[in-house]
């Protein structure tokens, strides 16, 4: 079992071998059980409007995908963290979906969960565990992730990001995308669609402000001859036809 996961490490991305590292190494520790108070906590913030049967529903998922999450089997552990977080919204389901995430090289997602992570200022995580936190998330940042914002105010045109719809304009979007060359699209009747794939630097922020381009506008006529010419011609031939008639006659 020890060689099969050791094989398995190898495949995942540059990120996801540091974020491996980290989880098995001696100063790594788990996220807190979602179900167990922290020593010293008065309140719970997190289980605010949350049943105890969802909780419960909760805290059963979390074992399993924690159990998955140290077994190397991250796609199963992820399924388990998602389905939890339907029923309970916990800082320490994200902490481990993160982590999850981080080794299937899903940096935007695995950054948004990190943030999630400190939706109540790190409680109920400990203090190493928040360090983690942070310290991850300037990882992904400074070495996977560009920021994008993206504007377009013609109305009704369709705005797309890597295939994946953003809005209908007038309108905008910002958001984390991963570091490198992405696809924009911006589409809308009687107008050229706009494709652009820009080269987002990473931990940067790179704005873009779509101007589409009518269809009439693009088409363009031409003459192949100046406007006297044919004119000239004309005068021309009926010139001949006419010296033609005289002689005849």
């Amino acid at each position: 079992m020890k060689k099969a996961r050791t094989s398995l490490v190898r495949t995942v991305g540059h990120v996801g071998l540091v974020v491996l590292m980290a989880i098995g190494g001696p100063a790594t520790t788990w996220a807190a059980d979602p179900g167990s108070p922290t020593p010293g906590e008065s309140n719970r913030p997190w289980a605010a409007g949350v049943s105890k049967e969802n909780q419960d529903k909760a805290l059963e998922l979390f074992k399993d995908g924690t159990s998955l999450l140290k077994d190397a089997f991250f796609t199963r552990a992820v399924e388990k963290y998602r389905e939890a977080l339907t029923s309970w919204d916990h800082p320490a389901i994200h902490f481990n979906l993160a982590k999850a995430l981080m080794n299937l090289d899903q940096p935007v997602e695995a950054y948004n969960h990190l943030e999630a992570a400190m939706k109540f200022g790190g409680a109920p995580l400990d203090a190493e565990q928040i360090e983690q936190v942070q310290r991850y998330t300037k990882l992904l940042y400074e070495a996977e992730l560009a920021e994008l914002s993206v504007k377009c105010t013609e109305p009704g045109a369709k705005v797309s990001l890597n295939g994946a719809d953003l809005f209908t304009a007038p309108g905008n979007w910002k958001g984390l995308v991963r570091a490198g060359k992405n696809t924009i699209v911006a589409s809308a009747k009687g107008f050229q669609t706009l494709q652009e794939q820009p080269e987002l630097p990473k931990g940067q922020v790179t704005e873009m402000d779509l101007k589409l381009t009518a269809v009439e506008t693009e088409t363009k006529y031409t003459r192949v001859m100046d406007a006297w010419k044919p004119w000239l011609v004309f005068g021309a031939g009926a010139a001949v036809l006419a010296a033609g008639g005289i002689f005849s006659w």
